[in-house]
């Protein structure tokens, strides 16, 4: 059986250490500051989400206020006054949205109205 010389173990003794140390020093000094800049960026990431969300339900609200009275509009189904046109439907308000159609139906499904621009 040969044995391996005094010689060979020594460097590999070296290079395991070594190998140990850079693990070390990874996990302890490198790791945390990766681990801190990808958190922050998920923050930031998150948080550009989140206010682009607002954003879009600000604008939702303002396109549908101007639809929340139910009440005016079954009266403008019952009788299509052109008041609630002017009261409640302002062009200024759609003045963004790229294309839009509004129909109002009957309770039999019967097309009372139907408004479209662009």
């Amino acid at each position: 059986m040969r044995t391996v010389p005094r010689q060979l173990w020594l460097p590999v003794i070296f290079a395991i250490i070594g190998i140990f140390r850079i693990h070390v020093i990874r996990q302890r000094a490198i790791m945390p500051s990766f681990v801190a800049l990808e958190r922050s960026e998920v923050e930031k990431d998150l948080s550009r989400c989140l206010d682009a969300i607002d954003r879009e339900m600000h604008h939702l609200n303002q396109l549908c206020a101007d639809w929340a009275d139910w009440y005016d509009t079954y009266q403008f189904v019952q009788d299509q006054k052109e008041t609630y046109l002017r009261t409640h439907y302002l062009a200024l308000t759609y003045a963004d949205a790229p294309k839009f159609s509004r129909s109002f139906f009957t309770s039999r499904a019967t097309v009372t109205y139907t408004l479209s621009e662009r």
